[in-house]
């Protein structure tokens, strides 16, 4: 009896977006590489590098906002390391 494999409907670029960021949200490392809490976007010495304008912007919800302010933190710390600044 031969067996049929049903392949998943391949997903939509914004629900592989939404996907990507709630892993990264339960991932317990930081993309520094440090550990980090589940449910937070970053361990506390990259969260503290972030101004205030940046961190506030990672309270809002996925596609009201979240990806975006995520989006230019990363891109901040990245510029921060950059720059030696890195904690």
């Amino acid at each position: 009896m031969a067996t049929t494999i049903q392949s998943r409907p391949e997903l939509s670029p914004q629900s592989r977006l939404a996907v990507r960021l709630r892993d990264e949200l339960e991932s317990k490392r930081c993309i520094c590489h440090r550990r980090k809490a589940a449910g937070k976007s970053f361990c506390s010495k990259c969260q503290m590098q972030l101004t205030k304008e940046l961190a506030d912007g990672l309270d809002k919800k996925i596609f009201a906002g979240y990806e975006e302010a995520y989006q230019a933190a990363v891109d901040f710390l990245a510029e921060q390391k950059r720059k030696g600044r890195h904690a």
